[in-house]
């Protein structure tokens, strides 16, 4: 049995009720949506994000949105522990969606709030070899050290984050749009990234921070943008897993989490090409398997150790044959709201810098899957400039094969005593019926 990845995207009812999404090819045990409140493949105003996890039973979502209709800018974010995927513009919400069924060719979803203008979600669904999924949440502590999340019922093989700055349930925030994407997995492999943006300031503060040596870090709610947590893997334990906190305040800050069983995982970063006239393809070997899917996201920087200013996400995947990517920029401290949201199917990283008419938003660096092959993928880049941009990648592939013990070889093999081993073998040369 293989691990089955599927992405793909809909286009939500325009009123509320429930909604069937059909033509995976299986039925899901886990999935991951992401999307912003906009149409495919153009730039538009305003910025906004969302995300969200769904083992079936357990959904966790966080909505993030930053308006520049307002003077100079309204800041809109939501945690929801019930609700998988919501968009807002305003803090009136346009779509409140929750995970009602996985079903034998996709899954259902009830939207409680539904606006009239359609927007599209994008989706990762997931299943074949995976063992164990939970989706949950856990509140990160306010002091340095280890700190251990249990509950989840088995050892997980890998782990993903999505840490908020809210920190109670199904809390709406009109101060601060802010929230990290880390993951990590049982090889030690993690990284994460992080943006926020602040309008308690005028102008606001907007900022971004990636790391290949943390898994999960978390920006604060003042005027300066910096950290209240920071933490990297430690251990992945029979109930859970444990984090080790380098930095920590501010106690009962909500990070939900999505633990997997029995898929492997390879967790590292490419940087996109500097040489070579586009298109350039570029070849990522040494992930020890052929991926069934991958996630991409970066923060559109180079490799950096530092915060450093304006917003600019990406998070994109693709399972080889069909590919999404969601990107989002704000810049910093103008006097002027600078703001742009696109939304891609046909691409899966994109680095970009917006522009005071979103529509002419410039894009540094695009690029399209190629093939997902025996031990990487390869990507075309259809854009390119001189810098090298630092790109995280997730790959998924199957789980790994058992090795065969001496002690399990032996569980195939019936011995006979020896003693009866010999007669049968004198028995054949003395039987004359055999002659």
């Amino acid at each position: 049995m293989v691990l089955s990845f599927k992405t793909g995207s809909f286009t939500r009812r325009t009123s509320p009720g429930s909604q069937s999404i059909t033509g995976i090819g299986f039925q899901p045990k886990m999935l991951l949506f992401i999307g912003n409140n906009t149409t495919e493949n153009s730039f538009l105003s305003n910025t906004d994000f969302h995300i969200g996890f769904s083992d079936g039973v357990n959904d966790k979502n966080y909505s993030s949105t930053a308006n520049d209709a307002q003077d100079p800018v309204l800041c809109n974010s939501r945690w929801h522990t019930s609700t998988i995927f919501s968009n807002s513009t305003t803090l009136s919400f346009s779509t409140l969606m929750a995970v009602t069924s996985f079903d034998s060719d996709g899954f259902t979803v009830n939207l409680s709030i539904a606006t009239a203008t359609a927007s599209v979600i994008h989706y990762i669904a997931i299943a074949g070899d995976l063992s164990n999924v939970n989706v949950g949440q856990f509140n990160a502590p306010n002091a340095t050290g280890d700190d251990a999340v249990t509950g989840i019922g088995f050892m997980p093989d890998f782990v993903m984050l999505l840490g908020t700055n809210m920190t109670s349930d199904d809390l709406v925030s009109d101060t601060i749009s802010s929230y990290c994407v880390g993951a990590c997995n049982g090889n030690g492999d993690q990284a994460v990234s992080s943006i926020c943006i602040q309008d308690a300031s005028s102008p606001p503060n907007a900022a971004r921070y990636q790391r290949t040596n943390a898994c999960l870090a978390m920006f604060n709610t003042g005027t300066a943008a910096s950290l209240t947590h920071e933490a990297s893997f430690s251990s992945m334990n029979s109930d859970g897993f444990t984090l080790n906190y380098s930095t920590a305040s501010v106690a009962n800050k909500r990070v939900a989490y999505l633990a997997l069983k029995d898929c492997q995982t390879k967790i590292g970063t490419i940087t996109s090409p500097t040489a070579g006239v586009a298109p350039v393809a570029q070849a990522t070997t040494g992930i020890g398997f052929q991926p069934r899917g991958v996630i991409f996201q970066t923060v559109g920087n180079t490799s950096s150790v530092s915060i450093v200013d304006h917003l600019r996400s990406s998070f994109g995947f693709t399972d080889g044959t069909d590919q999404m990517c969601s990107w989002t920029g704000f810049e910093d401290v103008t006097s002027t709201c600078v703001t742009a949201v696109r939304q891609d199917n046909n691409t899966c990283i994109r680095v970009s810098d917006e522009a005071v008419s979103a529509a002419s938003t410039t894009t540094q660096a695009l690029a399209d899957i190629t093939s997902l092959d025996a031990d990487g993928f390869e990507l075309s880049w259809s854009v390119k400039d001189t810098n090298a941009y630092e790109i995280i990648y997730i790959a998924f592939g199957d789980a790994e094969a058992e090795a065969v013990t001496e002690d399990k070889k032996t569980q195939f093999v019936s011995f006979l005593p020896i003693n009866e081993i010999t007669s049968n073998i004198g028995a054949r040369y003395t039987n004359t019926s055999m002659c």
